[in-house]
């Protein structure tokens, strides 16, 4: 079973990384089509594959962002532990020891 999760998690990462660049690859394609007027499929794919680009781009920033926030987190969190820890004196320890 362990084999398997980690086999479609592989799978699902390879499909969304390739989103993005499929798109990529399909607007420098078709970027200079001959245009049939205002109701123009591929330029509405155009503008499809546009705005999975931008919805990609936020989601980065997003998990950036959020990656940030859990990194100061942590970093408060060891810092309160050594801010803490250090009020111990040596009696303290010595008493701690001792029971």
């Amino acid at each position: 079973m362990n084999m398997r999760k980690r086999f479609l998690i592989i799978l699902l990462v390879l499909v969304v990384s390739c989103v993005p660049l499929l798109s990529l690859l399909y607007i420098d394609v078709h970027v200079n089509h001959i245009c049939t007027g205002t109701e123009c499929r591929v330029c509405e794919h155009i503008e499809a594959a546009v705005q999975t680009i931008n919805h990609f781009k936020n989601l980065f920033i997003q998990s950036i962002l959020i990656l940030v926030a859990v990194l100061m987190t942590a970093y408060l969190c060891v810092v309160r532990e050594i801010v803490y820890r250090s009020g111990d004196t040596l009696i303290t320890l010595k008493v701690e020891l001792l029971n």
